[in-house]
């Protein structure tokens, strides 16, 4: 059902004290996969406990051949933490990589960022 990889995930995923009772704290894994059908990275939002992304989604080159960061990680991360799709281009969460010029979000964006149980502010 799960595979060998899903099943190491359940057997070795971590748990503290304080996100089994409240949810809050809960570690966020990243599988790093070939390749994603369709897409760069996906996230089963927030009711799941990891994000895939495919090697395309870490590293991209520009125009003149440099490697670059791509923000694919932040953007699936930000789907795991309750975030959804915005119109703007200056938009972390614009929904594609190739249309995003900025990982700014907006203010309730990132209220709601803070809120999640993935995020532990100190």
């Amino acid at each position: 059902m799960f595979g060998e990889a899903g099943w190491y995930y359940i057997v070795n995923r971590t748990y503290s004290a304080l996100s089994v009772f409240t949810g809050y704290g809960t570690p966020l894994t990243v599988f790093i996969v070939m390749d994603v059908r369709g897409k760069e990275g996906c996230s089963m939002g927030p009711l799941a406990n990891y994000i895939t992304l495919d090697l395309d989604g870490l590293i991209k080159r520009n125009s003149s051949g440099a490697n670059v960061t791509d923000t694919t990680m932040v953007h699936e991360v930000g789907h795991a933490c309750g975030l959804w799709h915005h119109d703007s281009r200056n938009n972390l969460m614009k929904d594609s990589s190739n249309e995003r010029d900025d990982t700014k979000l907006t203010r309730f964006q990132r209220a709601f960022f803070r809120n999640s149980k993935h995020v532990t502010v100190l």
